[in-house]
């Protein structure tokens, strides 16, 4: 573990923009090959992994697990560093060790919110883990988490719902009137 990594996990926010700014490495990584941005993501340290993003942090980079940053952004509710990482070209569809998506983690976690954004951000609803499980599958292995869960589908299927509703509100009178003259 390197001085940047144990400041970033701690919110050593001082000490982070020191290093950095004396040009530490910002992708060197610890045993489990997490990088310092990783690190903070883990830790919910925003500050600590906006700055690093800034400077020039890879966000892609992959653990011994094959888990990104916004694997780890997934596990928690930190929608606006997620949106960050995406912002400095974070992969959404990137799959972790179990094939998992950042989707497939939240739904997984029950992070309605990080799912709901997720889904705003269009990350794919058909990616499938290792065990060709989609993230909707995952809500099986916890029924408690259907209900939380649910409604953010729910709500994206109403949506859909209403869009063809219009849709067809519209256009059947219009052809109707069409056929008749």
């Amino acid at each position: 573990i390197t001085p940047l990594h144990f400041a970033c996990a701690n919110g050593y926010t001082d000490i982070v923009t020191f290093l950095v700014d004396n040009k530490c490495q910002l992708d060197s990584c610890d045993k489990e090959k997490r990088s310092p941005l990783m690190k903070a993501v883990e830790c919910q340290q925003e500050f600590c992994a906006i700055y690093l993003l800034e400077h020039g942090a890879d966000p892609n980079l992959k653990d011994v697990d094959n888990n990104t940053a916004l694997h780890f952004a997934a596990c928690n509710s930190s929608v606006s560093l997620a949106k960050y990482l995406l912002e400095k070209k974070a992969d959404i569809e990137a799959q972790n060790k179990d094939g998992c998506t950042p989707l497939i983690v939240a739904v997984a976690e029950n992070n309605r919110e990080m799912v709901e954004f997720f889904l705003q951000q269009k990350a794919s609803v058909h990616a499938t883990d290792k065990l060709g499980r989609y993230s909707l599958g995952h809500l099986v292995d916890n029924p408690s988490r259907i209900l939380g869960l649910c409604s953010v589908f729910g709500y994206i299927l109403l949506i859909k719902y209403k869009t063809l509703e219009l849709l067809y509100s519209t256009l059947v009178p219009s052809l109707q009137r069409k056929l008749t003259k």
